[in-house]
């Protein structure tokens, strides 16, 4: 492998291999890192964090926050002003538990006889020397401690903070509230892939995720799942904060719901389902807020597709190979878009500066499959896999908003659209320097 070298990527200093993923034979290309990067951003091409929300731990009056009544701190929530709109949310009068001694007390410190849950209840798990578990079932709102693990059904009506050494674990994890609202994990390892409940202190919250409801979910720290991934609402992931669905996750946005990527935020598939898109879009993708643009890269993490040509090394055995599943090598082979947005929707930064604080659309630097390699290793289809070009391909729908955002790692022709129409209409678009060809090269109009 050749050693590292430094390049510019639209302003923002990053570090890649110096003959890496240059062309279409793979041959001599170097294999990605088969890790799934954490909190650390260990990629050349994530962009690299300011803030370690694990060391908020270490803050004066860290353990006396509490989610059914956050109070802003610069030392507890870095990269915040204070004037996010969850710190006054108003919420209708409601419960609170504690939990101590192994029951259910009030703020009072009386036990509660007949504890009862539901969306006025707030659920408040505090710090223990020794580990403990309570699992319940719906809540507005929860603030789990040091040693403390709830297991609930995944239902949340309002705030939910998993505090540094704390854990949640839910099947499906749902935000159904109304309001504006947080979710926050200071807990940022990455969890063992093939024993994802046995680790404590880890991004992933749940198997599944639905993040609904009205008004928006700012989210901050990690969060990984393992599955189906939903966005039907507004979606905020804080500053430096890292989301990650994964396996089968196939992340949506729903129409009238945003993803939107703060500074240093990071959003992106932790694996390479390869055979089907890795997010797709009805309505809006977007780097920073108006009145919180881009100071800092954010960044919408993508994986290549098999754009070579080449097939799957069992079709090329047998060309009638099964294709009924995930992995199956008929669906892997299947040449998709990576990023599909739909007819009438958006994909938009509010940003400083477009140079050094840029909204990029590009491969993620490290492409795990799942779905390929399952548990025996294929040395033949390792070797189809690693010669695949690291090339991504979106699909725009007519009249797609496309302003202030850097596209990278694009495949020549691999940016699909509609109409020249619809192109010409693109305001303050930048493309890196991984990109497969000059700007006019990466445009295919009507998918010809």
């Amino acid at each position: 492998m050749s050693k590292p070298c430094c390049l510019r990527l639209m302003g923002v200093l990053v570090a890649t291999a110096a003959s890496a993923f240059a062309g279409d034979t793979a041959e001599d290309r170097p294999q990605p890192p088969e890790h799934i990067p954490g909190a650390g951003r260990p990629t050349p091409f994530m962009p690299k964090p300011e803030i370690n929300w694990d060391k908020t731990a270490e803050a004066p009056g860290y353990d006396d926050d509490v989610a059914h009544a956050p109070k802003y701190d610069p030392k507890r929530w870095p990269g915040l002003t204070g004037d996010e709109p969850f710190f006054t949310q108003k919420w209708p009068e409601g419960r609170v538990y504690i939990r101590k001694g192994g029951q259910w007390v009030d703020e009072n410190g009386q036990r509660v006889a007949k504890a009862v849950f539901g969306d006025t209840t707030d659920v408040v798990l505090p710090s223990a020397d020794k580990p403990y578990s309570v699992g319940i079932g719906s809540f507005r709102h929860a603030t789990i401690g040091r040693n403390a693990s709830l297991k609930g059904s995944g239902n949340v009506f309002g705030n939910l903070w998993v505090k540094h050494g704390g854990s949640f674990r839910a099947k499906t994890l749902r935000t159904i509230g109304s309001g504006q609202r947080f979710l926050r994990n200071d807990n940022t390892k990455y969890p063992d892939r093939l024993y994802p409940r046995r680790v404590n202190r880890v991004s992933s919250l749940s198997h599944y995720a639905r993040f609904a409801g009205s008004g928006a979910l700012w989210v901050f720290g990690a969060n990984s799942t393992f599955d189906e991934f939903f966005i039907d609402a507004d979606f905020i992931v804080g500053p430096d904060s890292i989301i990650q669905p994964g396996r089968n996750a196939h992340p949506h946005v729903a129409k009238g719901a945003k993803l939107v990527l703060l500074d240093g935020a990071y959003f992106g598939n932790w694996s390479n389902t390869m055979g089907k898109p890795d997010l797709t879009c009805d309505g809006t993708i977007q780097g920073g807020l108006p009145e919180k643009p881009l100071k800092r890269m954010a960044m919408l993490g993508l994986h290549f597709k098999n754009y070579s040509g080449r097939p799957h090394p069992a079709l090329v055995k047998d060309p009638n190979a099964p294709g009924s599943t995930s992995g199956a090598p008929r669906n892997v082979t299947k040449d998709v878009p990576t990023l599909g947005m739909a007819p009438g929707t958006a994909l938009r930064a509010y940003t400083t500066d477009p140079e050094r604080a840029p909204f990029v659309i590009g491969w993620t630097g490290f492409s795990p499959s799942t779905h390929i390699f399952h548990r025996q290793r294929d040395y033949e289809l390792e070797a189809w896999y690693h010669r695949i070009p690291r090339r991504l391909k979106i699909e725009f729908g007519k009249g797609v908003t496309v302003e202030n955002v850097t596209f990278d790692h694009v495949l020549k022709g691999g940016l699909i659209v509609e109409s020249r129409t619809d192109f010409e209409q693109w305001r303050n678009v930048r493309f890196g320097e991984h990109c497969e060809g000059k700007p006019a090269e990466l445009v295919t109009v009507g998918g010809k």
